[in-house]
């Protein structure tokens, strides 16, 4: 007494499932690529430091931005431990890619964005950083 069932065993089911997970993430990273995620992430470190600095500023902290073309940090009493690298990204102010951001105890911008500005950030998916004359930080 045979019995004939028709379909697949589990251990061939497992191994297709898991061959479409590998095919598709890679397909993802196709669509994604590190460049555009580093320019959505550099504008969220860029935003959080900026924050950071207007905390310190509102505290009664002399602290800066300084942005250089490999990197950008907090200096002063609110610098952090380390300063965020810029790969496959930039960060300019005017064309500028090195400069120094300050705020004064309301928390609204110094010289060179006494009356607000456009940080941007150049990657494969550029994006930009406004700082209002306000003190208004936010990504566009």
């Amino acid at each position: 007494m045979t019995s004939r069932f028709a379909g697949f065993t589990l251990v061939e089911l497992v191994t297709i499932i898991i061959l479409v997970a590998i095919l598709s993430l890679y397909a993802l990273s196709r669509f994604l690529g590190p460049s555009q995620f580093a320019t959505y992430a550099t504008r969220d470190a860029l935003v959080a430091e900026m924050r950071r600095l207007q905390q310190g500023a509102l505290a009664g902290q002399s602290c800066t931005l300084s942005v250089t073309p490999t990197q950008f940090s907090l200096t002063g009493p609110c610098a952090g431990e380390n300063p965020y690298p810029l790969e496959r990204t930039t960060v300019s102010l005017a064309g500028s890619q090195t400069f120094i951001l300050s705020l004064d105890g309301m928390g609204r911008p110094q010289a060179p964005c006494a009356g607000g500005c456009d940080l941007a950030i150049g990657g494969e998916a550029p994006q930009t950083v406004r700082i209002e004359s306000e003190g208004y930080i936010h990504g566009l």
